[in-house]
């Protein structure tokens, strides 16, 4: 009866997997057909064609049931690329009744690049299945002994959150004007590292997906709620829309895991109802209405953020957000101004975080005046990935890099420099992305380097899940995660594009061991904190 029950759930879960793709492709049709009609422009087929072949080979092969079991956050950090490089351009740019290549000076060179490294990536995840998966497992297995994946409680996951709340109003409402200024030193780095968990409590929500199969109860969403206004308050004083929504976004991430996974019962399921219509519409208004229009009073106020205190600057953008005629004439500035660094591709603030093609040409642009391999550039980007080692392993090995003047800006600020800009750009931190400063630096090499330096990556974000019997009654596995792997779920999905293929490197010299190390001391100091909370309770 048992295996008869697990048949029937798996090809309930292959049903609901079938209906999120076929959606999927009506979504991007749609809005594909509505571009060329109103839109058409031999750049614009070519952009489409692009986005399409490249969907249709990510759906192929990473929306199957073997591999999001198996490997569903390194299938997470692909998704995050092409979706927004590649899907959601053609759909958002729809929504704003736009050209997917508007404001693009070189949108060929642009969506050639996005799909040759989706390739790559494409091509990489199937040689880690083969050689790096046995290292993923023997990563997990060393985790899963260090009581990585024990369940924190309910009282843990709060506590975690309060610390990393408590970090972010200490930094944004004791007069810093800067919002949290962060010192280089290993302290710096802790406090950085801990205003990451302010975000842990909304995981409650998505406990199946850790091992907590606590009932999500009323108490618990009223909670939630009165935390989420402590939240939007602190990111609004730090004039961050990042933070406005990370919390929100990871949230989002993990209950679509958890559909695709089938963690939750699949029966109960019901994505296309009146219900979850209103919902979605409430959703999409909130986002680009009265959000975006937050969004928008936060930029207006920006310019003072470096001449009041946070606390200031909060009253500041509420009162912005009240005046809506200095809104909407922010909204109507002029798309054909002329701009030194112009990131302009989608109107509503928010969405273009997660989709804004722009930053892929202007780094093209720059690479194309600049040249390619430029010996002044790679020395710029080879000392802004070793700068991310501790000084005192710098001093060990013997390298010589100044951290200070390394950091001092963007790679992108300084090829904007070497493209002809004056010296004062350097240190303004423009974004860059890693098809144009990889051109500027390695040429078309770079897409080797992605390929060989992404594997590793893979293999540590794989470590976070595995297989596991959640209960005893259960006689079927399936994937859960550590919580640290939740955590950092946002940051996964967008992982790429980055300013360079270095970051790769980057981030397994420092940022991995500093993040399980944190997660280490946090679950542990929490843990003796609740015991003691439930002791006295």
């Amino acid at each position: 009866m048992q295996t008869i029950n697990n048949s029937i759930r798996d090809s309930q879960e292959t049903a609901l997997l079938s209906r999120i793709i076929k959606w999927s492709w009506i979504i991007l049709l749609a809005a594909s057909a509505t571009q060329l009609v109103f839109f058409w422009s031999e750049d614009l087929l070519a952009a489409i064609l692009f986005s399409t072949i490249s969907w249709k080979l990510f759906v192929g092969y990473f929306l199957r049931e073997n591999i999001l079991q198996k490997f569903p956050l390194s299938s997470l950090l692909v998704a995050g690329f092409v979706v927004t490089q590649l899907y959601f351009p053609i759909v958002f740019t729809t929504l704003e009744a736009k050209s997917a290549v508007n404001n693009l000076l070189m949108p060929n060179e642009v969506f050639l690049h996005t799909t040759l490294a989706f390739w790559v990536l494409l091509i990489a995840h199937i040689t880690y299945t083969y050689i790096g998966r046995g290292i993923s497992q023997s990563l997990r297995s060393a985790l899963l002994y260090s009581g990585f994946f024990r369940t924190p409680n309910n009282t843990q996951v709060w506590l975690m959150g309060m610390v990393g709340l408590g970090v972010m109003t200490i930094g944004y409402f004791t007069g810093d004007t800067q919002g949290l200024k962060i010192p280089d030193t290993i302290v710096g780095k802790i406090l950085w590292g801990l205003s990451n968990f302010t975000y842990a409590p909304y995981l409650i929500l998505v406990g199946h997906l850790y091992g907590n199969n606590t009932k999500v109860t009323k108490k618990t969403l009223v909670a939630l709620s009165l935390y989420t206004i402590l939240v939007f308050a602190a990111s609004i004083a730090r004039n961050s829309r990042g933070a406005f929504i990370f919390g929100f976004t990871s949230l989002g991430i993990a209950y679509i895991i958890s559909l695709l996974l089938g963690i939750y019962n699949i029966q109960r399921v019901k994505i296309f109802t009146a219900r979850n219509f209103l919902i979605g519409a409430l959703a999409v208004w909130l986002i680009t209405g009265p959000i975006a229009d937050l969004g928008i009073a936060m930029a207006l106020v920006r310019g003072s953020r470096s001449e009041v205190s946070s606390a200031k600057l909060l009253e500041m953008t509420l009162e912005m957000y009240q005046d809506k005629s200095a809104i909407e004439v922010l909204k109507k500035i002029d798309n054909n101004e002329q701009l030194d660094w112009d990131e302009r591709y989608l109107d509503n603030i928010f969405l273009a975080r997660f989709c804004n093609l722009k930053f892929c040409d202007s780094s093209l642009m720059l690479a194309s005046k600049v040249g390619g391999d430029d010996e002044s550039v790679l020395e710029r980007t080879i000392n802004s990935m070793l700068s991310a080692l501790p000084e005192p392993v710098l001093v060990a090995l013997g390298i010589d890099v100044n951290k200070k003047e390394a950091r001092n800006g963007s790679i992108a600020d300084y090829l904007f420099y070497k493209s002809g800009a004056n010296a004062d750009v350097i240190g303004t931190f423009r974004v860059g992305h890693f098809s144009g400063i990889g051109m500027a630096t390695f040429g078309w090499i770079y897409l080797l380097l992605l390929c060989i330096t992404i594997i590793p990556i893979y293999i540590i974000f794989d470590s976070y899940s595995g297989l596991f019997k959640p209960n005893v009654k259960s006689q079927k596995t399936r994937t859960m995660f550590s919580f640290c792997g939740l955590l950092i779920l946002t940051s996964i999905f967008q992982f790429l594009p980055s300013e360079s293929v270095t970051v790769n490197i980057s981030y397994l010299l420092r940022n991995w061991p500093e993040t399980v190390v944190l997660y280490f001391l946090v679950y542990k100091a929490t843990y003796l904190f609740s015991v003691v909370v439930r002791k006295f309770a």
